[in-house]
């Protein structure tokens, strides 16, 4: 009798797999970096591990072919991960450490493959958390070179988490908090796989596995949202923060364009990082191509009001708004600069309109 599906794992594997294939698809026509590569195999190796662990049961009765499958393919997931990490550690990774890295987990792979057959291929239908019995020279070496190599990558994992999080947390929090999540997770693995071969070889019954092997689903899962915060977190993180940016700027950026007398205007469509860029530059350029007959200096308030009024001036001899404003000596003062600008714009074009809408309501209630 065929046993269940663990679908928790399985639904763990199908996400991870879905990540992977799009993180492909995206990178279908660009060259990928090593780090990007080596994320896109860790996907695709954890969700293709995931979905045969998720479907032991299943597959049992056909030479434990679906056990055989995701301990092989913990080859290709572990090796991923150490290129990961040397991607992390260092921004020019030696030729020489990548092909280790490959041999390692080629021999690895290789070899669980080989042993598969004579450890428990022909032992008869079994699911995650049996005790292997009898236990041969083959099974012993299986399961010391497959829990011995998981342990090894995990700790590389640990390793990079406890150096780089403390740093990274407030510099990148996003890039922190994917190292956080992946490091907690690895812990979690490598406790669980010291455990799993002891209590294998020491005999112990079913329920004591089962206690052992109960937290994998919330690790994988771990290493599933990790993995996805690591590859696509700042991306979305700058996408989000750009797009809430750009809705502070609009009325000012469409006002100071609406007066200048240039064409400033890029009539492209751009992704919301990029836009945002190009809002900044081209307020920018409006400050500086816009005069004033007030002379300096101007406070912010005095720049929202002239520009909520158009009160620009034509005369080539009156100094810029840019001009007659504080002086900047940075880029992130000038950036400081449009940001309170526009927050100012904003308010007080949102009062100016308030009276107005009161009195018509008025004058619609007197006429009634």
């Amino acid at each position: 009798m065929l046993g269940p599906i663990d679908w928790r794992i399985f639904t763990v594997g199908v996400a991870a797999l879905l990540l992977g294939l799009g993180r492909l698809w995206q990178l279908r026509n660009r060259t990928a970096t090593l780090s990007g590569k080596a994320i896109i195999v860790a996907q695709l190796s954890l969700g293709m591990l995931c979905i045969a662990y998720g479907t032991v049961g299943v597959t049992a009765p056909y030479l434990n072919v679906g056990m055989a499958f995701w301990t092989t393919v913990s080859g290709p997931l572990i090796g991923s991960l150490e290129i990961l990490v040397l991607t992390l550690q260092t921004e020019q990774v030696p030729p020489a450490a990548v092909r280790r890295v490959l041999l390692r987990s080629g021999f690895v792979t290789a070899f669980l493959l080989a042993t598969w057959l004579p450890a428990f291929a022909f032992a008869g239908p079994t699911d995650i958390n049996f005790v292997r019995s009898p236990i041969n020279p083959a099974l012993v070496a299986h399961e010391l070179v497959f829990h011995g190599y998981v342990i090894w990558g995990l700790s590389q994992t640990v390793v990079l988490a406890v150096q780089r999080v403390p740093q990274d947390i407030r510099r990148r929090p996003t890039y922190g908090t994917a190292l956080l999540i992946i490091g907690a997770a690895a812990v979690g693995f490598a406790l669980m796989n010291v455990l799993i071969p002891y209590y294998l070889f020491a005999g112990r019954n079913r329920t004591a596995m089962n206690d052992v092997i109960a937290p994998n689903v919330v690790f994988l899962a771990s290493f599933v949202v990790g993995s996805a915060l690591l590859a696509l977190g700042e991306r979305v993180q700058d996408e989000i923060v750009a797009r809430y940016r750009l809705s502070q700027l609009r009325r000012v950026w469409a006002r100071v364009i609406e007066l200048s007398t240039f064409d400033l205007r890029l009539a492209t469509h751009l992704p919301a990082p990029d836009q945002l860029q190009r809002a900044y530059v081209e307020i920018m350029d409006a400050l500086c191509t816009l005069r004033v007959e007030t002379g300096p200096p101007l406070s912010v308030e005095q720049v929202a009001d002239i520009l909520r009024h158009g009160a620009v001036s034509d005369d080539p001899a009156a100094p810029t708004i840019s001009e007659a404003l504080p002086n900047r000596r940075t880029r992130q003062e000038d950036l400081t600069l449009i940001h309170t600008l526009a927050k100012v714009y904003q308010q007080r074009t949102n009062v100016a309109a308030v009276p107005s809408d009161l009195s018509a309501t008025s004058n619609q209630e007197a006429s009634s």
